[in-house]
């Protein structure tokens, strides 16, 4: 009587087939996950960007660098603080001549698309007098290879900053 011993060739092929599909499915259910996550981070570091212009412009705040701030002066007064998403930066604008000061560039990770919601401004001016914000409009943040995922950030025209609370399947307008 001969005794068996381990396992035949068929026998370690199909559990090695079984666990590279499971390896497989679980990276690429991870993979889309970690995209998501920084999809999430940067519509909130967007978004917290745009609060801090809008605080530094409801408080007249003044950040004069080693270029110096001319708003300072008695003839010139602050507008407010831009938040332009074509050269991805917020910064500080004088009335007169409207120098700006105090730039600030926002830096997001490969692959985030940044655009206005179209009819939506490509600039956010946030002012101290009146308070408020220049025009209202929505801006869409996608992740490439994630489809018809965005994160969504509204602005009304009192400057109310919010966002949909996650991913959305649409960029379009909405509470």
């Amino acid at each position: 009587m001969i005794t068996r011993q381990g396992f035949t060739i068929i026998e370690m092929l199909i559990a090695f087939s079984i666990i590279a599909i499971l390896v497989t499915l679980g990276t690429s259910a991870y993979s889309k996950m970690n995209d998501r996550q920084v999809l999430i981070s940067s519509g909130q570091t967007l978004e917290s960007a745009i609060r801090d212009a809008q605080s530094r412009a409801y408080t007249g705040e003044l950040v004069c660098g080693a270029g110096g701030c001319t708003c300072s002066d008695t003839s010139q007064a602050l507008s407010g603080w831009l938040v332009d998403l074509r050269t991805m930066q917020i910064r500080g604008i004088c009335t007169t001549t409207t120098q700006t000061f105090s730039p600030r560039s926002l830096a997001f990770p490969s692959g985030i698309q940044i655009s206005p919601y179209p009819g939506s401004p490509t600039g956010y001016l946030f002012r101290n007098q009146p308070v408020g914000v220049s025009t209202g409009g929505t801006i869409c943040i996608s992740k490439s290879g994630l489809s018809n995922m965005y994160y969504v950030v509204n602005i009304s025209q009192s400057g109310l900053i919010s966002d949909r609370q996650g991913i959305v399947n649409s960029c379009a307008p909405g509470p």
